[in-house]
């Protein structure tokens, strides 16, 4: 049977059961690669790196359609810039944590859940919870 289909990752065409590494990320974008620690494969030919580029620019493409098609225009606020996940934790957090009373001082699994993080006393060399 046939030809092996090129894929159009980063991950080369090879025979059944024969590993190949990742190509770099700064090969293809850049066109070198700056680290010399780097892990990652960097033997390739022109071919293959424009292949590549191409795959990237088709997953670029593919990315911003689905967030188009994903546009509500019936939404008000689809315009406005909407918080962060972050943000939403932390809103949805206090949220929480006045509508049952709970109180993050007390209980470090409560306060974890509300986005305080513990502070580090060099005295006590121990973290501890702040209010």
């Amino acid at each position: 049977g046939g030809g092996g289909g090129g894929g159009g990752g980063p991950i080369a065409v090879r025979p059944a059961g024969a590993a190949v590494a990742q190509l770099c990320k700064s090969l293809i974008v850049r066109g070198a690669c700056g680290d010399p620690a780097c892990t990652k494969r960097h033997a390739t030919n022109v071919e293959e790196l424009l292949e590549v580029r191409r795959s990237k620019m088709n997953a670029v493409k593919r990315a911003k359609a689905a967030v188009a098609s994903e546009f509500d225009p019936e939404d008000p606020h689809a315009l406005d810039t909407k918080a962060s996940k972050q943000n939403s934790d932390r809103i949805f957090a206090d949220w929480i944590v006045t509508t049952f009373g709970l109180n993050s001082s007390e209980d470090p699994v409560v306060a974890a859940a509300a986005g305080v993080l513990p502070e580090y006393d060099p005295q006590q060399r121990r973290r501890t919870w702040s209010s």
